[in-house]
């Protein structure tokens, strides 16, 4: 009989002497505690169990670290704890104290969130070279598959729970013999009022393509009419368009007319060179101009004369055939005429016999 007090228990000290008598029982049957890292990928391990604990003891909950669960779950974030193995909530933190008994196991099963998943991919491009860089600020963010979002210039998203996506996009290329340039995610954050919470993401990063493609440029063979005076003409002359600034293109152009019967000729554009600027910067393309000629618009007098000869009569017939072409421009000869008819004449008596030629 008598007042019972258990350990550190208060009792009041009077002016009378007090004896404390020992109480002995059967010892509690130990306890324990099995962490289960209940991986999400499946992936079985044995259970963490701390045993040697007393009824009704605290105990403070452990970290997946503590139980010796490191396999990485990139894709998952850990909760906490919960008694169930289906559980979706989280019931401990870790850090917690929870009060241990005997009245049945106790199990504590790790929790896992799948995390958003996000993709953020750089913005890239290209176009004709121009002589200024190009660049491509901002970038396309899909969460968990959906519709991608554009995001401008400043590289700020702010997600629905208030968290923070800042993305830094960096890339440069000015000309074609740059080749394909990345057009890089060079920063990447998540904050929510200051504190770091990119873990809580399932993050991939694709960097952009920067590319400047060749210019068109076209030389054009200029065309030239000649009138004919009897000497080979050429022109040399041509047109540039679609250099940049102050490049400059120094061509070759053939082409040659004599002639206006060999109207037209082409005026060729066989090479060039650039004197300033790249040549890699340009696709540069030729274009023929023409060459003619027109007849000379100076009067032409041109005598055909019929060959002549004298015979002393015999009785036998004579013949005489031919004629000797005069012109009054030295650039027009015989063979830029043609006769039509018969230069020709006989006779056997003696007389005067003309050939007959006419204008006609």
């Amino acid at each position: 009989s008598g007042d019972t007090y258990y350990p550190k228990d208060k009792l009041h000290i009077g002016t009378e002497d007090i004896i404390l008598y020992a109480q002995w029982g059967d010892a509690p049957a130990a306890v324990s505690v099995s962490y289960h890292a209940n991986y999400p990928d499946s992936t079985t391990v044995d259970p963490y169990v701390v045993g040697g604990l007393r009824n009704n003891d605290q105990h403070t909950v452990l970290s997946l670290e503590g139980c010796g669960f490191t396999k990485a779950q990139a894709d998952y974030e850990f909760l906490g704890w919960s008694t169930s193995e289906s559980g979706t909530e989280a019931e401990y933190a870790v850090g917690a104290q929870i009060r241990l008994d005997n009245n049945g196991e106790n199990h504590l099963y790790a929790i896992w969130k799948a995390k958003p998943v996000l993709v953020i991919t750089a913005n890239g491009g290209s176009r004709p070279y121009d002589g200024t860089a190009l660049t491509a600020d901002g970038y396309k963010l899909t969460v968990n598959g959906g519709t991608a979002v554009e995001v401008g210039a400043d590289g700020v998203y702010t997600f629905a729970n208030g968290d923070v996506l800042t993305v830094v996009v960096e890339g440069s290329v000015t000309n074609v013999a740059d080749g394909e340039i990345a057009n890089a995610i060079t920063s990447l954050t998540i904050t929510n009022q200051g504190e770091d919470v990119s873990g809580a993401y399932s993050i991939t990063r694709n960097n952009g393509t920067l590319k400047i493609d060749p210019k068109a440029v076209t030389i054009t063979a200029k065309s030239k009419e000649f009138e004919y005076d009897g000497q080979p003409h050429s022109y040399s002359s041509y047109s540039v368009n679609g250099l940049v600034d102050d490049d400059e293109i120094s061509a070759t152009v053939t082409g040659s007319i004599t002639y206006p019967s060999e109207s037209p000729v082409a005026n060729q554009v066989t090479a060039h060179t650039f004197v300033k600027g790249a040549a890699s910067n340009y696709a540069v393309e030729y274009v023929d101009g023409t060459l003619t000629m027109v007849p000379s618009t100076t009067e032409v007098t041109v005598t055909i004369t019929g060959h002549t000869d004298t015979r002393t009569y015999n009785g036998r017939e004579y013949t005489v055939t031919g004629y000797d072409v005069s012109s009054s421009n030295p650039f027009y000869t015989e063979a830029d005429f043609r006769f039509n008819g018969t230069a020709s004449v006989s006779g056997t008596d003696a007389d005067s016999y003309p050939m007959g030629l006419t204008e006609d």
